[in-house]
């Protein structure tokens, strides 16, 4: 995700939190359900390095595994499952 504000990119931070309506990972981010991921790629190593991980889930490793934070889901009224996720 990506926007521009009067012609000013703005840009997320590792670690920005948004709300998502999405069942897999969008490109760039990774949903906070405290599930362990694959990490071989190093794409989750900017947020270990930040301390985003989920000690309780796992040890989190650079090129090992990931483990996201947990955030509860939230379902809405109109029953739309609702997903937080943090910007790799």
């Amino acid at each position: 995700m990506s926007y521009n504000i009067n012609g000013i990119p703005i840009v997320e931070n590792v670690g920005t939190l948004a709300l998502y309506n999405g069942t897999t990972d969008p490109n760039g981010w990774v949903i906070c359900d405290g599930v362990s991921r694959s990490n071989a790629s190093g794409q989750y190593n900017n947020l270990i390095n930040a301390g985003f991980v989920n000690k309780i889930a796992g040890t989190s490793t650079l090129n090992g595994n990931y483990y996201p934070l947990s955030i509860p889901t939230t379902t809405s009224v109109d029953t739309l499952t609702i997903r937080s996720i943090m910007k790799t």
